[in-house]
């Protein structure tokens, strides 16, 4: 009896001890990287919600790949989450081109740690946007 008691007790403290995500762009990528397009999603608008982080372009254009990919992904659930997933991207790739540095270019180090630049990521998007035309 005082088992149960003491689990009745501690249900309302193991529900309000969860704690908010915090934003980690870091994390974002490493969720995008493995394929959890949900999880990415939602570290990712937490991280642009984040005024010291939104200030930073590269927010930006992780919130486009992680939103282009939720658009072209063939898993039904991946695109419930966004259905609007193709304008975001693009939405947040003109605000991360505003706030880019002349003579930088945006990228992300695929699997084997060589980095990935934003023209070839958006040069294979723009193919899976013709074909799919």
């Amino acid at each position: 009896m005082k088992k149960v008691i003491l689990i009745l007790l501690m249900m309302p403290a193991m529900l309000l001890a969860q704690k908010p995500i915090k934003p980690n762009l870091n994390k974002a990528v490493g969720f995008w990287r493995d394929g959890k397009l949900s999880e990415a999603k939602e570290m990712i608008d937490v991280s642009v919600a984040d005024p010291k982080i939104s200030l930073d372009g590269k927010a930006w254009y992780y919130k486009a790949l992680i939103y282009a990919s939720l658009d072209t992904t063939s898993n039904e659930a991946y695109k419930a989450l966004a259905p609007n997933a193709l304008d975001v991207a693009l939405e947040s790739l003109k605000k991360a081109d505003a706030m880019a540095k002349p003579g930088n270019e945006y990228f992300v180090n695929d699997a084997n740690g060589f980095p990935v630049l934003r023209t070839q990521q958006f040069a294979i998007l723009n193919g899976f946007y013709l074909n799919k035309g």
